[in-house]
Parts: C-alpha cells; structure tokens; sequence
C-alpha cells in the first residue's frame, strides 16, 4: 500500500496479501521482511483510519475494509511471529501496542474484541518471555495499556466486551501485584506496587468526580489483591474478579437495569459456548461420534 497514494484510491487487497503470507510462513517470513511491512504500512494506513470521518465526525469509521484488513495483519504477526515481536525496536514495537489499543476504542464489536484478542495474546507472550524483556514493556507500555483500558471499560460504548475487558485488566496487574516486575514502573517510585495505587487514584479521581476517595481507595485495594491470584478466565475465581468490576461500575450508576440484563445475558452465552466447545471437544476424542458440521474449524485457517 503505497503511502503516498490519496486514500480514495487504496484497497484492501495489499493487506489481505500480506496477511496470507505471515499466516502461510509465520517466522519463515523474516525479520526484515516484517519490521518492513509493519513500517510501511502502519505509516500508510494509520492517518487513513484514525482520523475524524467528514462524514459521520467519529473517528475508527471511514474505510472499513482497510480497517480491518489492517487489523487482521497485526493480529497474524502477533500470533504467528511474536518472537520476531519481542526482538522489535521499541519504535516498531510501539506501533503495534498503538494498533491494539486503537481497535479496543473502536465501536465496531468485531474490531473491538479483535482488539481484546491481540492485547491479551500479547500480554500472554510477554509474560511467558519474562525476565528483561517483560521488565522493559512494563515500563514503556504499562501505564497507557492500562489507562486506555480503564477508559474502554467505563465508557458504556463497549459493555459486550466487558469479560474480556475483565481479563485484560487482571492480566496486566497480575505481573506487577505478584512482583514479577523488577524494575520501577514509575520514575517517581520505586514500589511499584503503591506507585500503580497511586496512578489508579488518579485516574479514577479525573474521571469520575462523584466517586468518594474512600469508595475510590477501597476498590483500588480490592482490584489490586484480586489480581494477585492466578486464575484462569471463565472459573469461580475469575467470575469474582468480574463481579468486582461489575459492581463498582454499578456505583458510578455506568449501566441501567437493561444494560445490566444485556451483560448478564453475554455472560449467560459465553457460558454456553464454553460448555458447547468442551462437549464437543470431548466427542472429538471418539472416532465417528462427531458430524462433521459439528467440528469446529481450526481458527488460524479463518484468518
């Protein structure tokens, strides 16, 4: 996709090619190769689809096809190279954390869960790389991942996401609760855990104007002692990290009563689905006991 090119002449088709080739070869594409793409295309794409609609006077509307193809694009080199990810200059590196948290803040529900997929495969990533590598991201990237994730979750634009917003939120406190983090976060602490506090206060302050310090304090106590336990998304456990962030939304008066029977029935689907995967999962296991319009397709093909 040539950068110089007027954006009423540009297409999709660039896109969905190299999205095909990263899919094909993963790693097999190389380094290069991909620091290249990434470049080229996110200084040629990026201005097209963030800026204000003529139209509409939104941003993340204009040029949907692009838009997703794009999106589609980081989300292959994050699931099929993110070893070349992790080895990244911070300048390229920052590209893709800013195409993440861009298709979070979109309304659209597809680029928006999208968006939740990527974050929370890259924070899986990372932390499975641990040591230096971790360190460094946290203190490049912590603070506006988890400002603009705060920001998606309490802005009633994006309640469909919630439980993955959930998972994200618990995913990156995790590290930093568990002291995995071995390097200040903040430049003005060295405790990384009271400095991420404090931050948290300050968020919740500029934001929600009604909301009490001692209200404000005792949910920043309690979401940084639930992110301690390593749970697994979907379990008991988890659900009471849901239920934390579910009923301080409930204070701020974010959700009415059908907003909350909408997030209940997400919850009630996802459930569900989760239960429909793990049944057919287990008869996938027995030869024959499984149609083949029940067998669910291998998601890196869908790509």
């Amino acid at each position: 996709m040539c950068r110089e090119a007027p954006a009423s002449v540009k297409d999709a088709t660039s896109l969905s090619v190299f999205v095909a080739i990263i899919n094909k070869l993963g790693e097999a594409t190389g380094e290069k190769p991909i620091a290249g793409m990434l470049k080229h295309v996110y200084d040629g794409t990026i201005p097209m689809i963030t800026a204000v609609s003529p139209q509409t006077k939104s941003k993340f509307t204009d040029f949907p096809d692009i838009r997703l193809q794009y999106f589609m694009m980081i989300k292959v080199i994050i699931s099929k190279c993110f070893s070349i990810v992790a080895r990244m200059p911070p300048k390229l590196k920052q590209h893709i954390l800013d195409s993440i948290l861009w298709a979070i803040k979109h309304v659209d529900r597809n680029i928006h869960e999208m968006g939740l997929d990527m974050l929370l495969e890259f924070l899986r990533s990372m932390i499975m790389i641990g040591g230096k590598g971790l360190d460094a991201f946290y203190k490049g990237f912590f603070t506006r991942i988890l400002k603009d994730q705060l920001a998606v979750l309490t802005d009633k634009l994006h309640k469909a996401g919630f439980p993955k917003q959930c998972q994200t939120i618990h995913m990156l406190l995790n590290p930093v609760t568990t002291g995995k983090i071995r390097v200040p976060i903040f430049p003005e602490s060295a405790d990384n855990l009271k400095a991420t506090s404090h931050f948290l206060m300050k968020l919740l302050a500029a934001q929600f104007k009604q909301l009490s310090r001692e209200k404000a304090m005792d949910f920043v106590r309690r979401i940084m002692r639930d992110s301690r336990q390593r749970v697994v998304e979907g379990s008991t456990e988890f659900s009471g990290f849901e239920t934390l962030l579910r009923d301080f939304l409930l204070t701020l008066n974010m959700w009415s009563n059908t907003e909350m029977r909408e997030l209940d029935a997400i919850h009630i689907r996802r459930n569900e689905d989760k239960r429909m995967r793990e049944i057919r999962a287990a008869k996938a296991q027995v030869p024959g006991l499984l149609k083949e319009d029940m067998v669910l397709p291998d998601s890196d093909e869908d790509l």
